[in-house]
């Protein structure tokens, strides 16, 4: 009998939480389709946060498997910006929402961040 690591526990609960997330994204949408609970910008960063979580946990999970400790490294801080920045915008949606074109410097930063998370995520999925 093969003894549980505390990496396969890990591996086993990102993949039940990928498979929570994915649900979660399919009932939100199916809501969002009939009730337009969130007006438009935080719709988007909703379903941008949905993307990023499903583009870069599951290559997390792959990269837990083969033992590649870098591409994990890499990976898990791929997860935590795309959550530091969605984040970002919802606390702070109304604010952005109301000075276009007078940014500070954190928004700029958390924009370009965002940029090159959309452009990593687009990259690994072709």
């Amino acid at each position: 009998m093969e003894a549980i690591t505390g990496d396969s526990k890990l591996q086993k609960g990102l993949g039940f939480t990928i498979a929570v997330l994915a649900m979660a994204m399919v009932i939100y949408h199916l809501i969002a389709v009939f009730f337009s609970p969130l007006y438009p910008v935080l719709h988007a960063n909703t379903h941008l946060t949905f993307v990023f979580l499903m583009i870069f946990l599951p290559a997390l999970q792959m990269a837990l498997e083969k033992g590649q400790k870098l591409a994990s490294i890499v990976l898990s801080s791929l997860v935590l910006l795309s959550l530091i920045g969605v984040g970002y915008v919802y606390i702070f949606a109304e604010r952005l929402e109301m000075i276009p074109g007078r940014l500070s410097t954190i928004d700029l930063v958390i924009g370009v961040v965002l940029v090159a998370l959309v452009t990593e995520a687009c990259r690994r999925q072709t």
